[in-house]
């Protein structure tokens, strides 16, 4: 399975990965908010949250979501009535978790607003010196601002929120999910921040945008910022959900997000460990990569390795990537996972550069 020649194709050997129906009877929510949720991150699964749903067997309670990138598949299955444990490995995506998956009750208040914007000469001018030509002076005043009023908040929920809200809204405004810069320090394939007021956007989604996304399902749900194969022994939930990184072209979220997590680190008042913001590399510590094939191989293997003593597991992928569905069946196999349920889904969406033109399909298999 680990050499890089193995054929992408089902053979006479490789299990039928025919259509099987979804098995949960419980009824769905639609969060009234859903809409409104940002992702700006490849492969998010925004468009078939119903369908994930669908595939949850009947008996469980609580899921663990161990890639969890933009938050939104938690973040929907919390609304569901799930009890969460959630991760993912780039600090952005953990941030998320924490205020709107971890976070059943706090919302920043008309106070917290005005302690966040006083002015504070106590402040860095890390935004001024990375991003300034993207923002602007008036625009890296006021986030600087806010960055060195952040630690005056008293509850460390509110100091995530806060962390998290000024980024959100600099990502309303960005073209393309991968974030990149030119010679100049500038966002490419996007316009300047110049003429845009973020000090508005911030007051606004704060007071009346933000508490919106925070709901109390009546559990202490789980948020952590870890390599996932390395969390999955310590794990107790009834499935693990796996949705990884394509091994494809836009596999490498590391170098397409690595913005957002300078951001954090800048907002959370670690500016100064940025060793390059323009770079395509978040700062991380080792963990499983997934974004070629004999990675991806590799990590997927960890994960049914790694998850034996939970009752099910959920893999999500897609059909244009290097690694088939069909090689991942056969992999469980191996790891003594029966696949219970099979629903592949299309999506007109490219996934590699080679077939930008060509449909894939989003494949969900339920293993026990």
């Amino acid at each position: 399975m680990n050499s890089e020649n193995s054929e992408n194709n089902t053979t006479d050997e490789t299990p039928d990965i025919s259509y099987l129906p979804p098995v949960s009877n419980r009824k769905r929510v639609t969060p009234p908010f859903l809409n409104q949720y940002k992702t700006n991150f490849y492969g998010n699964k925004k468009a078939i949250l119903p369908q994930i749903a669908d595939c949850i067997p009947a008996n469980v309670k609580t899921i663990a979501d161990i890639f969890s990138g933009t938050g939104i598949i938690a973040w929907y299955l919390k609304h569901q009535g799930y009890r969460l444990v959630a991760n993912d490995v780039m600090a952005y995506p953990a941030l998320r978790l924490r205020v709107l998956v971890g976070n059943n009750s706090t919302v920043l208040d008309s106070d917290d607003l005005k302690l966040l914007t006083s002015p504070n000469n106590d402040r860095h001018d890390y935004l001024s010196c990375y991003y300034g030509q993207t923002f602007g002076e008036s625009n890296c005043n006021f986030l600087e601002t806010w960055a060195a009023n952040i630690p005056l908040l008293n509850d460390p929920v509110k100091r995530d929120i806060a962390v998290y809200i000024p980024v959100i809204c600099i990502s309303n405004y960005l073209k393309y999910a991968a974030v990149h810069f030119s010679t100049l320090g500038t966002i490419t394939g996007d316009q300047h921040y110049l003429n845009i007021n973020l000090e508005a956007d911030i007051r606004t989604y704060a007071l009346d945008m933000f508490p919106n996304f925070v709901i109390n399902n009546g559990f202490q749900n789980e948020c952590s910022q870890a390599d996932a194969i390395e969390l999955l022994p310590r794990i107790n939930a009834d499935m693990v959900l796996a949705d990884p990184p394509y091994a494809c072209r836009a596999g490498c979220y590391e170098g397409h997000y690595s913005f957002f997590d300078d951001l954090v680190s800048i907002f959370s008042g670690n500016g100064a460990k940025i060793a390059n913001p323009y770079d395509a590399d978040a700062d991380l510590e080792p963990y499983t990569y997934f974004g070629s094939r004999n990675s991806a191989i590799t990590g997927l293997a960890k994960i049914f390795e790694c998850s034996l003593h939970v009752p099910h597991i959920l893999v999500t992928y897609n059909t244009t990537s290097e690694v088939s569905p069909s090689e991942i069946i056969a992999l469980a196999k191996c790891y003594g996972r029966d696949l219970t349920m099979n629903q592949p889904i299309e999506r007109p969406r490219p996934t590699t550069f080679k077939n930008r033109n060509i449909k894939t399909n989003e494949v969900l298999m339920l293993y026990k």
